[in-house]
């Protein structure tokens, strides 16, 4: 497959979280959606649901929001036709807290793989229910909202500088929309290619092994003209508790900030002096000379690597849409987080410091 163009541009560093308080508050509103047989008039804006008063937990809350989320827009809608159409703006800030609620719920559950599979199973269910919904409403000729879930899903949920990235949500998202009736085969190889990608190394899974030479701390901070001073490894080859993968170019400034916050991270630093965790530095690209003249600027405990073989930018072994990305795994090279922001990463090691 040829290999693409990766964004090198400043990712968001700070990706938005959903704390508790936010989680319970963000559905404020509750809309009748027409239960008492009268037939009603959409004020334009989005009807929010409200969370059952016995369900306190937030969990809990999170799973009943997820399934429900749309149940009263579909009922409003029923009556009054035009909130298919709603204004973009309304519709994409209601679009926003459907994401945050499913984001919610799969990063409250990675750590533990039973609710981590109960988790998968909501956020399937949600995405299915969602666009088969909007798949009938777009063979019955209100294709708005199909169009606008088309696009922002891919936008939230896949844009590498998205601070709402993530694949294990959009990935049941991919599976419904590979089955919608109102979409053709040609419009759907797009989805076909993304559903691939986000299905390399999944959170739970072993990572993918490739080779890659590296730069051994010596005196001489410099490579020699013929390269005898690298050598070569696997991915699987290097052992640690916890192994970070950080994909990387020398000298983008995202980069450079995500470093400095590892290098003066405390924790990241004791695991690091104690043998618990291993830093891959990788660069993908084929610029030996720039990889070379950064050699100085990285920590000598970290593996200064290179992928020789270029075989990490054909995209068939991790997919990499971006740079910076970090992967962070187990000792068995089981995938921990996947493409994870820095404090997340820290957030991880921090708890099993």
């Amino acid at each position: 497959m040829k290999s693409i163009r990766l964004h090198t541009e400043p990712r968001r560093i700070n990706r938005l979280r959903l704390g508790g308080l936010l989680l319970l508050g963000i559905i404020l509103i509750s809309a009748c959606g027409g239960r008492n047989g009268k037939k009603i008039k959409s004020d334009g804006s989005f009807p929010y649901i409200t969370v059952p008063a016995f369900i306190q937990d937030q969990e809990e809350a999170a799973r009943y929001m997820a399934v429900n989320y749309w149940k009263n827009y579909f009922e409003t809608g029923a009556q009054d036709t035009s909130l298919f159409s709603m204004d973009e703006a309304k519709f994409t800030e209601a679009y926003a807290g459907y994401v945050q609620v499913l984001n919610f719920l799969e990063q409250n559950s990675s750590a533990d793989k039973q609710k981590r599979l109960q988790a998968q199973e909501v956020i399937a269910r949600a995405q299915k229910k969602l666009f088969a919904a909007a798949d009938s409403l777009s063979q019955a000729g209100y294709k708005t909202l199909l169009s606008r879930l088309l696009e922002q899903s891919e936008q939230y949920l896949y844009n590498p500088n998205s601070p709402y990235l993530n694949e294990e949500v959009y990935i049941p998202a991919l599976e419904a929309i590979l089955h919608l009736k109102s979409l053709d085969s040609l419009n759907k190889i797009m989805y076909v290619y993304q559903l691939n990608l986000a299905r390399l190394n999944r959170v739970g899974n072993k990572a993918s092994d490739f080779e890659y030479v590296y730069k051994p701390v010596v005196k001489k901070g410099h490579l020699s003209e013929n390269g005898n001073d690298l050598k070569k490894s696997t991915l699987f080859k290097t052992e640690a508790e916890f192994l970070l993968i950080y994909f990387n170019n020398p000298d983008c400034t995202s980069c450079k900030e995500i470093k400095q916050m590892f290098v003066t991270n405390p924790v990241v630093k004791s695991m690091l002096e104690n043998g618990r965790l291993k830093v891959l530095s990788m660069y993908i690209d084929e610029n030996t000379d720039l990889w070379n003249s950064q050699y100085e600027e990285f920590p000598k405990e970290w593996i200064y690597a290179r992928d020789e073989k270029l075989r990490l930018r054909d995209n068939d072994i991790y997919g990499l849409r971006a740079i910076p990305s970090m992967y962070l795994l187990d000792k068995n090279k089981t995938v921990l987080l996947k493409d994870a922001p820095a404090q997340k990463v820290i957030a991880y090691l921090w708890a099993c410091k």
